[in-house]
């Protein structure tokens, strides 16, 4: 139940514990739903896309880093996901989800959509094959964040609760990944290329313009 990278040559290490899983008349099994929240999302995006289910939930995701900077959680509770066809849950949801570092932390309120469309989203993100047409596609009805609180050494801040109504986006021609990874300097301390810069400054003009509410 615990995926970990040992740490490399910068020390740092990643880690992933989900000690439980509960799938009721899940087209994907156990394995495959541990291998997306585990390092395996890209190879099994595909099959959240189309994914039906009467049920997923999954109690809790810890997310565990450390680097020469320090050590901290992401913690995920109460994922859950209901009446899953094709890829579309009618509700979905995350209890809390807590966020803790030396220099402060998260702590959030539940977060919740309606008609949750999976292959919109991914899709979006270039994180699955194409969809056929250019066409919106409805990525949720509608979404709820309760809110939360940051803190941090000089402080803390409270978000309000956001509320949103339906949501359509259609997918980009730069992926999110070809995006990060243009992000990244050819080497330490030299900017990006230009290559790398219209990549980055593609997949934000594109982003803005692929989402609608």
């Amino acid at each position: 139940d615990t995926t970990s990278t040992a740490p490399n040559e910068t020390g740092a290490s990643f880690s992933v514990d989900i000690p439980t899983i509960i799938a009721d008349g899940s087209s994907m099994d156990e394995a495959a739903l541990r291998e997306l929240f585990t390092g395996g999302f890209k190879d099994q995006a595909g099959k959240l896309a189309t994914v039906n289910a009467n049920s997923i939930t999954i109690p809790t995701v810890t997310y565990s880093f450390s680097n020469a900077q320090g050590a901290g959680e992401i913690i995920l509770h109460d994922i859950s996901l209901d009446n899953v066809a094709s890829g579309v849950a009618a509700t979905a949801g995350v209890g809390s989800i807590e966020v803790k570092s030396k220099d402060g932390g998260f702590t959030s309120g539940a977060m919740t959509a309606t008609a949750l469309d999976f292959g919109a989203l991914l899709g979006y993100y270039g994180l699955t094959a194409p969809v056929e047409g250019s066409d919106f596609r409805v990525a949720y009805t509608g979404l709820k964040f309760d809110g939360g609180t940051l803190t941090f050494p000089q402080g803390s801040c409270t978000v309000g609760t956001i509320v949103s109504g339906q949501v359509e986006m259609k997918q980009t021609s730069v992926s999110f990944l070809q995006y990060m990874e243009a992000t990244q300097p050819p080497a330490e301390g030299t900017p990006p290329s230009p290559e790398q810069m219209q990549i980055i400054f593609d997949y934000i003009a594109e982003s803005i313009v692929s989402q609608r509410g």
